[in-house]
């Protein structure tokens, strides 16, 4: 069975986290990371992020504050608390890198000034303001994907269509491996996993962990071990199990 978890990259879930994976005890976790990415965000959390991810990290370093963590701490936590329980970590999106090219070869040029100066207008925004639009973000992701579509719709296909098609895959092949997989991704990703992945699943959002409806484990009780340290996957995949970087 897979568990989808909606998160957010600048609120702080570590206790809800903690809370799911300790009840569901999975086999594998995976998360909404590449390789390179998940290195940054290591990197940066040391004070070391350079270069286009440092530079991105900037700006959700600026949110974050917000809510008293860093950006993509969620992800770290998951990692941490998987290798504790004897999880095995999977890495399921895409090279942000190729990504970020794909996308800006992709895109009109009215696309690229919209992005750009809607970038920079970020870094002057009210925090009361920014507060506002994470809070609707947070209630209303949906409402949010369908106004990026209108406005970017180039961004949105290559930066969540794309890359649900390319996690769904992935995920998909940790099924035919895995009995218990809970998926850690941006909660703007979990309706288009839904309709991607078949089969019964359980699905928990982001207000859900804010605002403390985490449902009950709906798996088996199980005891697993605790004592393997399993090795953070490499192009996308437990290291046991190879998943390729084009998701095939």
């Amino acid at each position: 069975m897979i568990t989808l978890v909606g998160v957010g990259h600048v609120f702080d879930l570590r206790d809800a986290i903690d809370h799911i994976l300790e009840d569901r005890r999975p086999d594998v976790v995976a998360l909404e990371m590449d390789r390179y990415r998940f290195a940054a965000l290591r990197q940066e959390q040391q004070g070391k992020g350079k270069g286009l991810y440092g530079a991105l990290a900037k700006y959700q370093q600026q949110l974050a504050k917000e809510y008293g963590t860093t950006p993509g701490a969620e992800m770290l936590v998951a990692a941490s608390k998987a290798r504790s329980l004897g999880a095995q970590v999977a890495l399921i999106d895409m090279d942000a890198r190729l990504a970020f090219q794909k996308l800006w070869k992709s895109m009109r040029f009215r696309e690229k000034l919209y992005l750009f100066f809607g970038s920079i207008g970020g870094l002057f925004v009210r925090k009361k303001r920014m507060k506002k639009e994470i809070d609707r973000l947070q209630k209303e992701p949906e409402v949010f994907m369908d106004e990026l579509g209108k406005r970017l719709p180039t961004a949105k296909t290559v930066l969540v269509d794309d890359r649900n098609s390319y996690m769904a895959t992935n995920i998909k092949k940790l099924g035919d491996r895995y009995e218990r997989i809970v998926v850690f991704v941006g909660d703007g990703h979990i309706k288009g996993l839904d309709v991607l992945l078949e089969g019964e699943k359980e699905i928990i959002r982001l207000n859900q962990l804010i605002e403390g409806g985490i449902p009950p484990s709906p798996y088996p009780a199980q005891v697993t071990g605790g004592n393997s340290t399993p090795e953070i996957a490499k192009g996308g995949a437990s290291f046991s199990f190879s998943v390729t970087q084009d998701g095939q």
